[in-house]
């Protein structure tokens, strides 16, 4: 990827590039200086996409969980498994 910006950035930095529903982790792997601009050469890492997708299905799910009992459920339930198991 390639972006055009208004400073110089060293080749070998981390960047995080945000877009609108994304974000994009690379690092700098070259800088061409213009006149009025600097492009930037990008090699992509991680791209994480449809962030408002995810953002809304936690905020669903934080919206079941009100009462805490069944997380508390799960636990002591998984815990008595896991004991029986090591007693055999």
């Amino acid at each position: 990827m390639a972006l055009e910006m208004t400073a110089p950035v060293a080749p070998g930095t981390a960047l995080k590039i945000e877009f609108e529903d994304a974000v994009v982790l690379g690092e700098a792997v070259f800088c061409r200086s213009g006149p009025d601009s600097h492009l930037v050469g990008v090699e992509l890492d991680q791209v994480l996409c449809g962030l408002a997708e995810l953002s809304r299905r936690l905020r669903e799910f934080a919206g079941e969980e009100g009462s805490g009992s069944e997380v508390s459920y799960a636990l002591n339930h998984r815990n008595g498994q896991n004991g029986e198991q090591r007693q055999k």
